[in-house]
């Protein structure tokens, strides 16, 4: 068996038809074929079965091929990581955000990616905290723009900018002519936020909670994302809480937004790898080009 007859075997699941493997693989139909009857040779095992015209992996099959992912994934990471000895700045870097960032952060990100880090593409992907955390601890991504912390998951983190929250109402509510308000005078069966997994509405629960209410966040709207809840303000449904960046945006559907005065009521966000990442240095200049780029004018760079 060989990493070479295991890209052969992907290829096939992927494409259901040797001529089509083939190709995707720039090799020739019996090349391919050779390899695929000798892993199954090696294996013991039929990997594929045709039904007619159709070509489809067996059970065992379909396993094996799961496997062979993970096995390949990993091939890759190596040859990644010895060229990362080699070039810290050479090679793609795999970077994740969680969804109330990457709208606002993912243009320019990218574009002065390519700038400072020519050699070294991003390859960026939107998920809640809990599922960039798992992928970085298991490998499957370099870094991850968070806004909770994560040092006791034994992760290292850069620090990028303290983002404040404001209060998003209708232009009609009571609210939307002050300056400043505070959480303690929001009506909370009005306050809608975003569903569990997402940091901001852990936040907002622990601002409520610090604001000494009787009772947190009684109303049942919950959105997936922050334009949902923006939609249903702007509608006359309730208010939200919205982090610095957003407020362009929020502004656009209609909403008035509100400074909040709680101490503290502001998000950290970092950059969180794992500990002797061998892409420190890419990690570093990766990390200044988000505290140059980001709207200075919204939030507080951090060192």
């Amino acid at each position: 068996m060989n990493i070479q007859g295991l890209r052969y075997l992907r290829a096939l699941e992927q494409h259901r038809s040797f001529s089509r493997a083939a190709e995707a693989c720039a090799v020739s139909q019996p090349t391919l074929s050779a390899q695929i009857r000798k892993l199954e040779a090696e294996l013991g095992v039929q990997l594929f079965e045709r039904d007619g015209r159709r070509l489809r992996a067996t059970p065992v099959g379909e396993a094996i091929v799961a496997q062979a992912a993970i096995a390949l994934a990993a091939a890759e990471r190596i040859e990644e990581l010895a060229r990362a000895h080699a070039d810290p700045l050479v090679g793609s870097l795999r970077v994740g955000l969680i969804p109330t960032l990457a709208p606002y952060l993912l243009s320019s990100l990218l574009s002065g990616a390519r700038e400072r880090l020519p050699e070294a593409p991003l390859v960026v992907s939107e998920e809640i905290t809990p599922h960039l955390i798992a992928q970085l601890l298991d490998g499957r991504l370099d870094a991850a723009i968070v806004a909770t912390d994560h040092r006791d998951e034994g992760l290292s983190e850069i620090p990028l900018f303290d983002e404040p929250f404001h209060l998003a109402v209708a232009p009609n509510d009571r609210l939307a002519r002050r300056e400043r308000v505070s959480l303690a005078e929001v009506d909370e069966h009005a306050l809608m936020l975003l569903v569990d997994g997402h940091c901001l509405r852990d936040q907002a629960i622990a601002m409520c909670s610090d604001a000494s209410r009787s009772r947190v966040l009684a109303s049942e709207v919950r959105g997936t994302r922050i334009e949902t809840l923006l939609n249903l303000v702007a509608a006359g449904h309730g208010c939200t809480i919205v982090p610095a960046l957003a407020l362009d945006g929020a502004r656009a559907f209609g909403v008035r937004t509100v400074e909040l005065s709680e101490r503290g009521a502001s998000r950290s966000v970092r950059l969180v790898h794992r500990p002797f990442a061998a892409r420190r240095a890419a990690l570093a200049t990766l990390a200044q080009v988000v505290r140059e780029r980001v709207p200075q004018a919204r939030v507080r760079v951090t060192a």
